[in-house]
């Protein structure tokens, strides 16, 4: 966000600014993968001017993704006003195919966590990941977006670790 919306575009054709505001807790994964040198801005992306549900903020990632490792993705997100609860989620586009990488129901005007993970098993010649949801209309706030692999094995340790 340092650097306003570079490196994000939008799908189609909504309105994305750069706002003060984030949420005051972040998911530990994502806190623990910020260096000391990189603080998250203060700032947020927002998406205005949605006539679809799955436009939003954008990102191409091909060049940063390796084959047959698992990522993370984390974000926080945020609505506008909205008559009723709203589904939001990360999606991952891969070439062709589009993925949903996690969801989160909105239905205050808190900052939630979204997040999820995937893996690229055969060569892509596109891969982004994106924001998508509420219901047309809805504004979209998003921070702290954030994509890192992780060692498996060290995860299934982890999961035989933890009580049941």
């Amino acid at each position: 966000m340092n650097d306003g919306t570079n490196g994000w575009f939008s799908l189609e054709n909504c309105t994305m600014s750069v706002q003060k505001g984030l949420p005051h807790i972040m998911p530990p994964m994502a806190r623990h993968s910020l260096a000391a040198h990189e603080p998250l801005s203060g700032c947020h992306i927002l998406v205005t001017d949605r006539t679809q549900k799955w436009m939003g903020p954008t990102q191409m990632i091909t060049d940063k993704i390796k084959l047959y490792l698992t990522y993370q993705v984390f974000a926080w997100v945020k609505i506008g006003q909205a008559s009723g609860p709203q589904n939001v989620s990360v999606a991952l586009g891969v070439d062709s195919q589009w993925v949903n990488g996690g969801q989160v129901e909105i239905n205050d005007d808190r900052w939630h966590k979204i997040g999820g993970s995937f893996r690229i098993k055969k060569q892509a010649t596109k891969v982004m990941v994106y924001i998508q949801g509420p219901a047309a209309g809805v504004d979209l706030m998003v921070v702290g977006l954030q994509i890192f692999s992780i060692d498996r094995s060290a995860w299934f340790r982890h999961l035989k670790r933890c009580p049941k």
